[in-house]
């Protein structure tokens, strides 16, 4: 019998650390530098947010992330030496004293049985290194978005796409199905498409129930009691 390697997907925000992270990263970013620039852009987002012109952008173009892209617009001008510093010090001080203890536990106690660990996420891959370096986690299997630069200089977009819509398309790129077996967490049914390409599955969730992981019979890891 062929020796099929042992996979475990993890989704990030809200699965492993208890938020989401990517538009907090360039909150925290705003919050920090006073930057005017941010300040007018985030007015401006919160503008067509207001008048449903955001909405309605949504509604026509559903996988646009519209409002994700305009968050991320905010850092257009900063060095990439600025956001990599931001980045650690957010990664310390915002994300590491939120992460979810019960599935931190899970994670080291599968590579402690010589699991292969990969990261999926929607957030930035700029400051989710530093977590894949803590947990000995190879860069090769972080999927996360990356931030645009152009002469070390942030163009305020996302470089290749956002991961968001195209997280299995990418996992099928770095793994060859037929040879491993697949155990993927998520808390969001946004995630059905990874969780549904997975052997096993497990929905990750607070104390309210998440109805589409029962309706999909996925098993369900309740973190917060």
């Amino acid at each position: 019998m062929q020796y099929k390697e042992k996979v475990a997907i993890f989704d990030f925000c809200e699965t492993l650390a208890n938020f989401q992270t990517a538009d907090a990263y360039v909150e925290y970013i705003r919050e920090r530098s006073g930057n005017k620039s941010m300040k007018n852009k985030e007015r401006f987002r919160v503008f067509l947010r207001k008048t449903k012109v955001m909405a309605i952008a949504n509604v026509l173009f559903p996988k646009g992330s519209m409002n994700k892209r305009l968050v991320l617009w905010q850092l257009k001008g900063f060095s990439k030496s600025e956001l990599e510093q931001y980045a650690r010090l957010y990664y310390e001080r915002k994300i590491k004293p939120n992460l979810i203890a019960k599935i931190i536990d899970e994670l080291k106690q599968l590579q402690l049985l010589n699991w292969r660990i990969v990261i999926a996420s929607a957030g930035y891959e700029i400051y989710l290194k530093y977590f894949c370096d803590d947990f000995c986690i190879p860069l090769q299997d972080l999927i996360a978005v990356k931030i645009k630069f152009k002469n070390d200089i942030c163009m305020g977009s996302f470089d290749g796409g956002d991961r968001l819509w195209d997280k299995t398309d990418k996992l099928e790129s770095l793994l060859d199905r037929k040879s491993v077996v697949i155990r993927a967490y998520s808390d969001s049914i946004s995630d059905l498409p990874l969780l549904s390409w997975a052997d096993e599955a497990y929905a990750v969730r607070r104390i309210d129930r998440q109805e589409w992981s029962k309706k999909y019979n996925f098993k369900e890891i309740v973190w917060q009691i």
